[in-house]
């Protein structure tokens, strides 16, 4: 009988570690859910402000154009109804803050919200093939923001029992996806999280690794926050990784400064201090290369 042949680690490079294999990522991450946070909170207007702060996570972290959220007319499990919350609180907790919001639809049952910072959709919506794609579809040019977002809200309105496959490209999907999706690419489905993967799908994991990342980071600072209206305003208007438009790419706010000793440093200048946020931000956290790279929720 031969003895069991010990466990082999991944190989490394000078580099680092090697990366996790493609099909160790198959298990979803663990995401962090509202109704877990919500009995710290005693306030009403505190229990919405940290809802709103989790649910656009991502957006105030600036790795997200917009998120659509959903927010039903009944009462949750921790006695509060966040529909009515938002009838008295909401408008007033959008101020001081980048976060603008669309109503979608509305009704009875309650309401359906896109929320959004100007700049990071704009500067996504403008990038030249999603542009193109958009006004395939009968959407405006991006150069007025205002116009294609009430284009998407009448076809919200038109349907009220579905919503426009569209959308993904408002929250920061990758362009194959969404038109994977529509049946305009060829490319296979390869996977599926909160949204659905076409062709290769080691950016698009990438990407709802970073997007989970930054919703637990969110949930971590709520936990052992009193007072939620204080990370509702972090909220800033940074750059998408990747999603600058292919005419813009010189304009990067990363800069190669010369050291006193000759060696390259490579930092943020303050320009990019003032227009954004440091990598190390407490909502985006240390990038590793694993980590690099909607949602619609039903409340």
């Amino acid at each position: 009988m031969q003895p069991a042949s010990p466990s082999v680690a991944p190989p490394s490079s000078r580099r680092g570690p090697a990366r996790r294999p493609l099909r160790n990522r198959t298990e979803k991450p663990f995401r962090r859910n509202w109704l877990d946070l919500a009995p710290h909170f005693s306030e009403d207007r505190d229990c919405l402000a940290a809802f709103l702060a989790l649910e656009t996570a991502e957006v105030l972290a600036g790795q997200k154009p917009a998120n659509l959220i959903r927010i039903n007319n009944r009462m949750k499990p921790c006695g509060r109804n966040l529909y009515q919350l938002w009838q008295t609180f909401g408008p007033s907790l959008l101020k001081g803050t980048n976060l603008k919001v669309i109503c979608m639809r509305n009704a009875k049952d309650g309401k359906l919200l896109l929320f959004y910072t100007p700049r990071l959709l704009k500067r996504s919506l403008h990038a030249r093939k999603t542009a193109a794609f958009l006004q395939s579809l009968g959407y405006p040019g991006p150069s007025n923001l205002q116009k294609p977002l009430d284009e998407l809200r009448r076809r919200f309105q038109h349907d009220t029992f579905s919503m426009p496959h569209e959308i993904g490209l408002f929250l920061g999907y990758p362009l194959k996806d969404v038109a994977g999706f529509m049946h305009r690419d060829k490319q296979p489905c390869t996977g599926r999280r909160l949204w659905c993967f076409y062709g290769d799908p080691t950016p698009s994991l990438k990407l709802y690794e970073r997007f989970t990342l930054c919703r637990n980071r969110m949930a971590e600072h709520l936990q052992y926050s009193s007072n939620p209206l204080k990370l509702l305003q972090v909220s800033r208007s940074v750059p998408l990784r990747g999603s600058q438009p292919e005419d813009d790419k010189r304009k990067e706010t990363r800069h190669v400064h010369t050291h006193r000793r000759g060696r390259p440093y490579r930092g943020f200048c303050s320009a990019s201090r003032r227009n954004g946020v440091h990598p190390d931000h407490p909502l985006v956290g240390p990038q590793s290369k694993d980590s690099q790279e909607d949602h619609t929720l039903s409340c």
